[in-house]
């Protein structure tokens, strides 16, 4: 096996159920625990197989997840969150609104994407107020990193975006430095239309404090045009 990459958030899942440790376990028809359940497994499998596909990474207090849900109820939506409280919250939310097209995955991202998603199966994917972590000893636990952004990329589809969100301006002139270095990327002006916002957006808001918004769409082979998803029926809008 492969060594486990460090500053993953809960350890890897992984490696928790290849040695048989518990795993938290929330009762709700839209999670999913893959990594310890072969029904689960196949049960995930069958969700991603549907388009459109888009995936939050991160959910926070489930705001977001669950304003998509109720205004896009024919697209389909994964989230990965690796802190237990917010899968509760985020939980509570779609259950309470009956969301029939949202799984909800527990462990970090940078894990679970590669693991669970395949290259080129999401339209969009949500990286929205991420930590900055700030402390020296804390920098591994960024996910704003050159290899989780190619990850990001290649789970993409031609046309794809990734939308970035944040309220620190270091962070967000980051990205835009670690995005511009990637060759599969084309920035944008902006977000597409009718992505929601989360609690943290709505905080800043009232609160009357900066929000930055990014739009990083994954080019398709050099020469070739940009397939933009809010064209489409359906699509990213």
């Amino acid at each position: 096996m492969s060594q486990p990459q460090r500053g993953l958030l809960g350890g890897s899942g992984s490696i928790w159920a290849e040695k048989g440790l518990h795993r938290p376990r929330f009762e709700s028809p839209c999670f999913l625990d893959p990594l310890t359940s072969g029904e689960d497994a196949a049960a995930l499998e069958a969700f991603l197989e549907a388009t459109p596909l888009e995936i939050e990474i991160g959910c926070g207090r489930g705001h977001f997840i669950e304003e998509m849900a109720r205004t896009h109820p024919t697209r389909r939506f994964l989230v990965i969150e690796a802190r237990g409280r917010y899968i509760r919250m985020a939980l509570r939310r779609l259950d309470r609104l009956g969301a029939q097209n949202v799984r909800v995955v527990y462990g970090d991202a940078r894990e679970l994407l590669p693991a669970l998603v395949g290259e080129g199966a999401a339209q969009a994917i949500y990286l929205l107020f991420p930590d900055p972590w700030w402390k020296k000893r804390h920098v591994r636990k960024r996910v704003a990193t050159p290899e989780f952004l190619e990850t990001i990329r290649s789970r993409l589809s031609p046309g794809g975006v990734l939308v970035f969100r944040s309220d620190v301006e270091d962070y967000v002139n980051r990205m835009d430095g670690l995005i511009a270095e990637l060759e599969g990327y084309e920035g944008t002006d902006g977000i597409p239309e009718g992505t929601a916002r989360s609690h943290r957006h709505k905080k800043c808001l009232a609160l009357g404090a900066p929000v930055w918004e990014r739009g990083y769409v994954a080019k398709k082979e050099v020469g070739e045009v940009v397939v933009s998803h809010g064209d489409e029926e359906g699509g990213t809008e």
